[in-house]
C-alpha cells in the first residue's frame, strides 16, 4: 500500500488564481469527472447549476434502468412486507448500497447530493424497514422545494415516528423525543428561542401522531392520527395558544410557524452551507443564503442556488479554505473519477461502513457530523480501500486500472502524476504531491511492468493529503 505523509492543517492548493471547476463539482456533486467539468465549461458555471435545479429535465434514464434490478425500490411496503418472503438485513443493505450508487451514477448530482444532505438532517437510523419507502415518500419530493412542506413531510414520517418513539406518545404518558428534535435539530436550533415548557406543550400536541402498523389495512405503513391517544386539552406552545380539540392540526400550525422564524433560517442556512462548503464558512455566503430564503419563503433551490453560485465559489476561493472529506464523500469522488465499475450494492454498504459513514447508519438524530475533528482518525480504512479499488476485490469490485490505464494511455510515464491529477481532481492536488508522486514513479526500475507502475501512482494519489479535501 503506497501513501504519501499526510497533513491534517487546511492549506491553500495553490498561488495560482483557482480555477472554480473543480471547487464547484467538488461541492455540488459527489466528485470530479472530466465530462462534468466539461460541461460546466461549455454552458457556464450558472447555467450548469441551473440545470442541476431542475432534476425532472435531466435524463437519468440509465441510472433508471439500472435501478429496475432491485423491483422492490418501487413496490408498495405492504406488497414487500405482506406478500414476499426476504431477508430484511440483505434489503436494508442493498438499500443503503443503492444510495451509494445513485450517488456516483446520477446525472442528478445536485438533487443526490441534496438527498444525502437532508437525510443528515433528518437523520434517522435504519433500523426500521419503512425507512426503505421513506427515501422517496418523504425526502425526495421536497428537497428542492419549500422547507415548510419539507419538514411537514418528515415529522409525518412513519420511520420518523417510530425512530423517535413518538408511536408511544401517548395522553398522560407524553414522550418527548420528536418535539424535541424537532426544534432543537430540526429547526430553531440547541441555542434557539424555545423552553421546556414548549418541548412539553409540543410533545403533547404530538399525542396519537403515529403510523398503520395493521399489515391488512389499505393504509399500512403510512401516517395515521390516532384520536383516542390524544391528548385534546389545550395547549400554548411558543407564544400560541390553542383551544382544546385541536387534533393533529395543531402540530401543522407549529411547523408552519417554525418553518416562518429567523432562528430556523440561520440553523438550517448555516447547516446547510456547512454541509455543501465546507468548514468554515465566510459569514457573507451564509447571510446571503438566509437573505434568499426570506425573499423566497425557504425555497430550498433558490437557498442552494445562493450558496452555490459563482460568487460563493469564487469567495471561498478567494479565502483558500478547504474542508474534510467526509469518509462517503472521498468514496464516490473515487468511483467516479476512476470510472471504475461499481461494487454490488451490498458490496458496496460494507465498504462505506469500513470507512465509517454508511447511509442510515449514525445512531442518534444529529447526524454524521461535518466537521475535520471527527474524521481525520480514520485513515487507514481509506488507504486499504484504495488499494482494494485500484486492484480489485470481492468488496470493492472489479480493478480501476483497466479504465485508468486508457486515461495514461496516450502519454509517457513522466507526465503520468500530472495527467491522472487532471483526470480525477481536476488538477487541485498539490504541485509538490504531484512532484512526489512523479518523482516515485521515475525511481522505478525500468523492469517494472507498466499496470504495476499504475496502481502504486493511483493509491498515491487517493492517499494524498489534497484528496481528501473539497
Amino acid at each position: 500500500m503506497r501513501c504519501l505523509p499526510q497533513s491534517v492543517a487546511p492549506q491553500r492548493l495553490s498561488d495560482s488564481p483557482p480555477d472554480l471547476v473543480p471547487l464547484l463539482l467538488a461541492r455540488a456533486t459527489f466528485g470530479y469527472t472530466p465530462e462534468e467539468a466539461g460541461r460546466v465549461r461549455s454552458v457556464g458555471h450558472d447555467a450548469w447549476l441551473a440545470e442541476q435545479l431542475q432534476p425532472e429535465r435531466i435524463d437519468d434514464s440509465e441510472l433508471d434502468a439500472e435501478l429496475t434490478r432491485w423491483p422492490w425500490l418501487a413496490r408498495d411496503i405492504r406488497f414487500t412486507i405482506g406478500k414476499e418472503k426476504f431477508d430484511p438485513r440483505q434489503l436494508r443493505s442493498e438499500f443503503k448500497g443503492i444510495r451509494l450508487l445513485r450517488a456516483v451514477k446520477s446525472k442528478r448530482q445536485l438533487l443526490e447530493r441534496a438527498v444525502e444532505y437532508w437525510s443528515n438532517h433528518f437523520s434517522v437510523y435504519i433500523g426500521a424497514l419503512a425507512r426503505i419507502f421513506d427515501d422517496s415518500a418523504a425526502w425526495r419530493p421536497h428537497v428542492l422545494g419549500r422547507f415548510e412542506d419539507l419538514l411537514i413531510a418528515v415529522t409525518r414520517s412513519p420511520t420518523m415516528i417510530f425512530y423517535l418513539d413518538n408511536h408511544s406518545n401517548t395522553a398522560g404518558a407524553a414522550n418527548e423525543n420528536l418535539a424535541r428534535e424537532i426544534l432543537e435539530l430540526h429547526t430553531l436550533g440547541s441555542d434557539g428561542p424555545y423552553t421546556e415548557s414548549d418541548v412539553r406543550e409540543l410533545a403533547r400536541a404530538l399525542t396519537g401522531w403515529t403510523f398503520e402498523a395493521d399489515k391488512e389495512s389499505p393504509d399500512f405503513g403510512g401516517y395515521r392520527f390516532d384520536e383516542s391517544r390524544h391528548d385534546a386539552g389545550p395547549k400554548e406552545i411558543l407564544g400560541i395558544s390553542f383551544p382544546a380539540g385541536g387534533g393533529d392540526q395543531d402540530v401543522l400550525t407549529v411547523l408552519r410557524h417554525l418553518a416562518k422564524k429567523p432562528e430556523t433560517a440561520d440553523h438550517v442556512v448555516r447547516r446547510m452551507a456547512r454541509w455543501f462548503l465546507g468548514v468554515p464558512v465566510p459569514d457573507e455566503i451564509v447571510e446571503d443564503g438566509k437573505g434568499r430564503w426570506f425573499e423566497t419563503d425557504g425555497d430550498l433551490r433558490e437557498v442552494l442556488r445562493t450558496l452555490l453560485s459563482e460568487a460563493a465559489i469564487a469567495c471561498l476561493a478567494a479565502a483558500g479554505q478547504t474542508s474534510f472529506r467526509r469518509p462517503l464523500e472521498w468514496l464516490t469522488a473515487v468511483y467516479r473519477g476512476s470510472g471504475a465499475a461499481f461494487p454490488e450494492p451490498a458490496h458496496a454498504h460494507r465498504l462505506a461502513q469500513r470507512l465509517g459513514q454508511a447511509p442510515y447508519e449514525w445512531y442518534s438524530p444529529d447526524g454524521y457530523p461535518d466537521d475535520r475533528a471527527s474524521w481525520v482518525g480514520l485513515m487507514e480504512p481509506r488507504w486499504a480501500a484504495a488499494s482494494e479499488i485500484v486492484r480489485g476485490s470481492a468488496q470493492a469490485g472489479q480493478a480501476a486500472l483497466a479504465t485508468l490505464g486508457q486515461v495514461v494511455a496516450s502519454c509517457p510515464r513522466e507526465s503520468w502524476a500530472a495527467r491522472l491529477d487532471a483526470h480525477w481532481t481536476g488538477g487541485r492536488l498539490r504541485p509538490q504531491e504531484v512532484h512526489e508522486i512523479q518523482a516515485y514513479l521515475d525511481a522505478l526500475p525500468t523492469e517494472t511492468p507498466p499496470e504495476a507502475a499504475l496502481a502504486d501512482a493511483c493509491e498515491l494519489i487517493l492517499t494524498c493529503p489534497s484528496f481528501h479535501e473539497i
